[in-house]
């Protein structure tokens, strides 16, 4: 009995901390920051997701906001200054937790988690050399780009934050098949001949009988309707129903990013000394600085005054030792500390004496018509198998217009 009673008080001390008087304004910011009603806050489901996440996850809060704690100042810059909500702040550590090489098994990466696909779709380069889902600041541009376009087609924050994890197509037919049911239950829809042919349409796509344009246009009718599915509505588990209008990750998705912004509220003896990491960061402890394409990580570090593992660490966009030959220029990030001395580095002509040690000379070649690798490596006294680790190869193929890195001793 008594441990019912424990576990009913710490049930209601929970649930009060959300909507009591000190904590009730900031957190119905967030809300309105996505665009929701604030009347989710009382929302059961979100409560109890809101319970369990964070009781479980309030060890590692902190933690988390450490490993973003060079990021973070950045990160609300860049979304201010695009007139994006701050709580996108959060979608960055559910996505991560703030470590830039984070990967997933289905191959996304990064801060912001983007698939290949995506990441080359927004401007994102990925080669042998480079993989921009890495860079820090390139990266949350990308998602910022990516977000107001969801934002623009729905008109909604949270849901440009539902699109981005489960797919704009996905939550369109959400909100299509949610708009029909809120219509059939004033009317009567057994009979309805149009409103059968919608829910023919949307059957036939779940088996990928039709297409997805012929989804959408049903959504340009709907959305016209006097009926606008909530949140409550497109999160909701309907009982026999094999398909959800969304899947169980999205649903859980957006909770925990509001959960997360919500936690940054708790003025707890654990949170009150570090959400100054948040919330009164302006400005990021790293600097950028263009360097030449072709030069060598140890050289770059030499010229700022640190370890090449800890210019690495700043830097894991870069995938070589190398910054990318072909590239006349390549942004990276130093400590602001070292800025002075990078500069003054490269003011005494530094970064040309690094580039030019006879041990570490490194030049490019773009492979011509006739060439094959063997052929480069005697014609550079080398061999084929260091021109294949030092370019990343997998194989002795070379095409055309090609740009290999040949380290002469």
């Amino acid at each position: 009995m008594k441990k019912l009673v424990l576990s009913l008080f710490c049930f209601i001390h929970l649930s009060a901390t959300m909507v009591s008087n000190e904590f009730v304004k900031d957190d119905l910011d967030v809300l309105k920051d996505l665009d929701i009603e604030t009347s989710y806050i009382k929302d059961r489901n979100f409560q109890e997701f809101y319970n369990k996440y964070s009781t479980r996850y309030e060890n590692s809060y902190i933690k988390t906001l450490n490993n973003g704690g060079d990021y973070i100042p950045e990160i609300k810059n860049i979304l201010k200054e695009n007139d994006v909500p701050s709580v996108f702040l959060y979608m960055a550590m559910a996505e991560s937790n703030f470590v830039l090489e984070a990967q997933s098994n289905k191959k996304a990466l990064g801060l912001w988690q983007f698939m290949p696909g995506t990441a080359k779709a927004l401007g994102l380069k990925k080669n042998k050399y480079v993989d921009e889902r890495m860079d820090f600041i390139k990266s949350t541009e990308a998602a910022v780009k990516y977000l107001t376009r969801l934002h623009k087609i729905f008109g909604s924050w949270y849901l440009a934050a539902l699109s981005y994890n489960a797919g704009d197509a996905r939550v369109i037919e959400a909100i299509t098949r949610a708009t029909i049911d809120m219509y059939c239950e004033d009317n009567d829809c057994n009979n309805d001949k149009m409103i059968q042919g919608f829910k023919d349409t949307l059957k036939k796509y779940q088996q990928k009988r039709v297409k997805y344009t012929e989804v959408r246009k049903i959504y340009d009718v709907v959305k016209e309707w006097k009926y606008k599915p909530t949140i409550n509505h497109l999160l909701s588990v309907q009982e026999n129903v094999e398909r959800q209008y969304l899947p169980p990750e999205s649903r859980n998705y957006i909770k925990k990013i509001i959960t997360l912004a919500m936690m940054n509220n708790n003025n707890s003896d654990m949170f009150v000394n570090d959400k100054k990491v948040i919330n009164e960061g302006t400005g990021s402890n790293l600097a950028r600085v263009d360097v030449s394409g072709g030069m060598l990580l140890k050289n770059i570090a030499n010229l700022a005054g640190v370890s090449t593992n800890q210019l690495k660490e700043l830097n894991p966009h870069l995938k070589k030792n190398i910054t990318p030959p072909s590239e006349k220029k390549t942004q990276l990030y130093i400590p602001k500390s070292n800025l002075a001395t990078f500069h003054a580095n490269k003011k005494s002509n530094l970064e040309d004496d690094l580039n030019n040690i006879q041990s570490d000379y490194v030049k490019t070649y773009v492979v011509k018509k006739g060439d094959n690798l063997a052929k480069i490596a005697k014609q550079f006294g080398t061999t084929t198998q260091q021109l294949m680790k030092d370019n990343g190869l997998k194989s002795q193929k070379v095409k055309k217009g090609d740009t290999l890195v040949i380290k002469v001793q």
